[in-house]
């Protein structure tokens, strides 16, 4: 009996934090790494206003989960809506920073490319 009553009150605790989870998305290009700061490895750069599970907060980065991955993201690039994400980016080249007229590449994470957090 007690044994049942252990067990039932452990699935009851756990079905509690899996259900913590409160949706993210991130406010810039940002790395998903494998620990909580940037001298752990990097699974995947993600775009911005990519969605993340946000579960716990450790030392200014959040245990998430993406794409059934569990990683870590500094949490000052996540929000806890996407309305960013529909906002038209202002553009800015000058041909200073560019030459003559011709636009930034574009980066993605299929290229190769990290970013700093």
């Amino acid at each position: 009996m007690i044994k049942t009553a252990i067990a039932s009150l452990l699935s009851l605790t756990l079905l509690a934090g899996a259900a913590a989870a409160n949706p993210g998305w991130l406010k810039e290009d940002l790395n998903f790494r494998y620990g909580p700061g940037t001298r752990y490895g990097v699974i995947a750069a993600l775009p911005e206003c990519t969605r993340v599970h946000v579960y716990d907060y450790v030392g200014g980065w959040y245990r998430a989960t993406w794409n059934g991955i569990t990683g870590y993201v500094s949490a000052r690039f996540v929000s806890d809506n996407d309305g960013h994400c529909y906002a038209p980016k202002p553009r800015h080249y000058s041909r200073k920073n560019y030459g003559h007229g011709h636009a930034p590449q574009k980066r993605g994470y299929s290229h190769g490319y990290t970013y700093g957090y």
